[in-house]
């Protein structure tokens, strides 16, 4: 039972220490989603997702994400997906999914009105951010959950980081 006079993120540290050893997400398509998905499903533990969640959360500290900051995720549903949209939690962020259904000029719309610094993505999705980067009035940083050729990558009337998780 979770103790109410706590915050979520304390909630769910006590529940990663707690179930440390345990099962905490099983993956077919790889951390950040592959386009086959494996016949079998590996997991992670607990732990496991801990230790990942405070990589993550070093890696949003060193590009200046702070308590208050604002964060969309526009990916294929994956691991890294949930483990990020912790992390900015854990850090005190704001987080919004951001759903491909929408259309390009939808996504647009949703990151503008949230005016979010930081876009969470994965290649499949990459070239979609870039398409519209230079309509994202106040995007900083695009976080992409898996590799990507940076020789491809051409960013035009933005001052927005490309960077990989």
């Amino acid at each position: 039972e979770p103790d109410l006079t706590k915050t979520i993120p304390e909630n769910m540290m006590r529940a990663f220490m707690r179930f440390s050893a345990d099962r905490f997400m099983g993956y077919r398509a790889g951390l950040s989603t592959t386009l086959s998905p494996q016949p079998h499903y590996e997991f992670i533990t607990f732990s496991q997702a801990t230790g990942l969640i405070q990589q993550i959360c070093c890696f949003l500290r060193s590009i200046n994400f702070s308590a208050g900051k604002r964060a969309v995720i526009y990916a294929q549903n994956s691991p890294l997906w949930l483990l990020s949209d912790i992390s900015v939690q854990f850090l005190g962020g704001v987080s919004a999914p951001v759903y491909d259904s929408l259309g390009l000029d939808g996504v647009e719309h949703c990151v503008n009105m949230v005016e979010a610094e930081y876009v969470f993505t994965n290649s499949a999705y990459l070239a979609n951010v870039l398409r519209i980067l230079p309509g994202l009035k106040s995007v900083k940083y695009v976080v992409c959950f898996d590799g990507f050729d940076f020789k491809q990558v051409r960013l035009e009337s933005s001052n927005a980081r490309i960077l990989k998780l």
